[in-house]
């Protein structure tokens, strides 16, 4: 019977990292741009005349270091992810230990709340960066 709660640990462990992973690709996908939103820029630059303009009015360092740290905030994310993932896996083999479970537990623990801080960050950095 052990073998087989092994199992299900495992499948869970499986499950769980993939619903994470497709959650943390989920909002990086969203915001792709749309072909009718750039078809339509582009008609309005060729209408005023004026081609420079940008479709943001955001300088390119506020773009460039919002991307900055968007990425900085995804990496850290990722690594999260891996955590929750790899505390998942030593909470499988931990055999029964009680110390193993007991640290799984707390890198489980803490990986979950750095992925929260992550998701946090990204919308506070990004609301702040549609505000200026």
């Amino acid at each position: 019977m052990s073998r087989f709660v092994q199992l299900i640990k495992l499948a869970l462990v499986v499950i769980c990292s993939v619903f994470v992973f497709s959650t943390l690709l989920t909002p990086a996908l969203s915001y792709a741009a749309k072909p009718a939103d750039q078809i339509n820029n582009g008609l309005n630059q060729a209408e005023t005349g004026d081609a420079t303009k940008s479709s943001t009015n955001r300088s390119s360092l506020q773009n460039t270091v919002g991307n900055l740290i968007n990425a900085a905030i995804f990496i850290a994310g990722i690594l999260a992810v891996i955590f929750i993932v790899y505390a998942g896996i030593s909470y499988v083999v931990s055999a029964g230990d009680p110390a193993k479970i007991k640290t799984a537990q707390h890198i489980l623990t803490y990986s979950i709340v750095g992925l929260l801080i992550c998701i946090l960050a990204f919308a506070i950095v990004n609301f702040v960066l549609s505000r200026l």
